[in-house]
């Protein structure tokens, strides 16, 4: 259990608060010392720090309960936390990034560089035409000045959705083989024949290449011994089959 560092009182990590479950495993002191809601990272003195009714508010509006206009959201008013009287801070920052796109947007045209699309602004995109010159993505340009991000966007070009994944997947490493632009042929380390993927010599070639059991005399031969004797005779001074006789004149 955390040690409140202003009353040196333990507390739990899990208290439920407004009928809600709430970690306060990561808070310095204690809900006696510094209330729920009530700035628990500004460092406290003294007891009388602690109640609520002497803390110093930014305005006189602080602490009021609300509801957000926009999203429907409860919450309570502070101004250092970003919240107005009619909307909370999530939906200030959703509004403030959509102004600085809709301003971004206007800059490079107001449409599709390439196909002339302009309905939806969601639907547009920055696109670097070159990576390597790429400073910060225009996504996360809410943290610079606008004199930079104009400098970034000189970079860019304005694309719809459509097209900037057509430039993407075209210059990726295995759009050839998708496309079937580059075939894949494994071919035979003796015969140079098409086979497939998984071998690495032809069926042909395994074949002749594959161990006999006896030493076989040369077809002309063989031919010779069956003439002056018979199938199953030779096939005795072999040791083979006479079936296996006859498949070795047909094949040689």
């Amino acid at each position: 259990m955390p040690i409140c560092k202003l009353c040196n009182k333990k507390f739990p990590t899990i208290k439920k608060i407004d009928g809600k479950k709430r970690n306060l495993g990561n808070r310095k002191y204690c809900l006696d010392c510094s209330p729920f809601r009530f700035h628990n990272t500004k460092k406290l003195k003294n007891k009388l720090d602690c109640e609520p009714q002497k803390r110093k508010l930014k305005s006189e509006n602080d602490g009021k309960d609300l509801v957000c206009i926009c999203c429907g959201r409860q919450y309570i008013y502070f101004r250092g936390k970003g919240h107005t009287l009619k909307l909370c801070n999530s939906c200030m920052v959703y509004i403030s990034r959509g102004r600085l796109k809709e301003r971004a947007v206007k800059y490079k045209g107001d449409r599709c560089e390439n196909c002339g699309y302009s309905k939806c602004i969601a639907s547009l995109c920055f696109h670097h035409t070159n990576p390597e010159q790429k400073d910060f993505e225009i996504s996360k340009s809410h943290y610079f000045k606008w004199e930079e991000v104009k400098k970034e966007l000189d970079k860019c070009s304005l694309l719809c959705i459509n097209c900037h994944n057509e430039i993407h997947y075209i210059n990726t490493k295995h759009y050839d083989f998708i496309s079937k632009k580059i075939k894949i042929e494994n071919r035979c380390k003796e015969c140079n024949s098409i086979i497939s993927r998984d071998a690495s010599i032809c069926a042909k070639c395994y074949k002749k290449n594959q161990e006999t059991k006896i030493q076989w005399p040369s077809t002309d031969e063989l031919i010779k011994m069956v003439n002056k004797s018979s199938y199953t005779k030779v096939a005795k001074d072999l040791g083979v089959s006479d079936n296996a006789v006859r498949k070795r004149i047909k094949k040689h």
